[in-house]
């Protein structure tokens, strides 16, 4: 069963592992989760070079468009304040009144601020529900994550493949430890004149295209239904069948506000980021009356 990563915006407002599979093959990773500091993240200005696959953060995305698992955006922020593991603490309000907190997820970085291991928590659960580890090559690009769910278990893989900038994804998964990894999907990415042109499957069918104009880029499916929109290589607008998101960030990129319209330009939800010093430290997710739905608190271990 493929599931979809990493944090889209329904990730940032309900955080689930669960939804971490597919984003990142299908549509450029619509990563809205929450932003700490662009400092540390090469925008692309819509042109992928090797240093810009680099890939950027797992709490922190803010749909750079790029295809690998923004883990580590701001690991030099992380190794400058001597991170090693970063707490999210989930409160769930309902009409108002707290129903629930707790620790949802846990991230351990290593001493030059990357990220190494991930753990989701369920409510009232002691042990993690799913692990995350990510393996990194000589130059610091990923090249694996490994998906562990468990009741029942499950794994997942993933491959990226480089030649310079990033040439391929590879998904596999399996049911049980002891079996062998099958192939769930293969993505290919192409470029033209130094910019994301194309993703086809490995049939060669199309996945998705981006069109260029100045310092905007147009993500649209195989159908031709517009997609996303990226400025200056971060993302700005996100298209569903009956919603769009749209963010508002601060002068250095940093997400500060996400708004769900519906079809009718209705405000249906508004997801606020808080920051200090370069750190997240707390994202709230507001229903359409203004209603507290969520409350995402980070606690940082230096």
């Amino acid at each position: 069963m493929q599931k979809l990563k990493p944090r889209t915006i329904e990730v940032h407002v309900a955080y689930s592992f669960d939804m971490r599979k597919q984003i990142t093959t299908y549509f450029i990773l619509f990563c809205l989760a929450s932003v700490n500091s662009c400092d540390d993240t090469q925008k692309l200005n819509n042109d992928l070079t090797e240093e810009e696959t680099l890939f950027p953060n797992m709490d922190s995305t803010a749909g750079e468009l790029n295809f690998v698992p923004n883990e580590n955006a701001y690991h030099g922020t992380y190794k400058e304040k001597g991170i090693k593991q970063c707490y999210t603490i989930l409160s769930e309000f309902e009409n108002g009144k707290l129903i629930d907190k707790y620790i949802s997820h846990v991230d351990y970085y290593d001493t030059l601020g990357y990220l190494m291991h991930s753990e989701e928590y369920f409510v009232n659960e002691s042990q993690p529900t799913c692990t995350v580890k990510y393996e990194y090559d000589s130059l610091r690009r990923m090249i694996k994550e490994l998906w562990h769910w468990k009741n029942p278990d499950s794994f997942d893989k993933s491959i990226y493949k480089y030649e310079n900038r990033l040439t391929e994804i590879l998904d596999y998964s399996k049911d049980s430890l002891n079996s062998d990894y099958q192939l769930e999907s293969t993505t290919k990415v192409f470029y033209k004149n130094g910019k994301i042109d194309l993703l086809l499957t490995e049939n060669d069918d199309t996945i998705s295209y981006f069109t260029h104009k100045e310092d905007h880029t147009f993500q649209y499916s195989k159908s031709n239904v517009l997609g996303a929109e990226f400025q200056n290589g971060l993302q700005i607008k996100s298209i569903y069948d009956t919603s769009v998101w749209s963010l508002e960030r601060a002068e250095k990129g940093n997400v500060l506000k996400m708004i769900n319209r519906d079809s009718s330009e209705n405000i249906e939800s508004t997801i606020t980021d808080e920051y200090d010093s370069e750190l997240l430290i707390k994202s709230t997710t507001f229903s359409e009356d203004g209603e507290i739905l969520f409350i995402y608190d980070y606690k940082y271990v230096y």
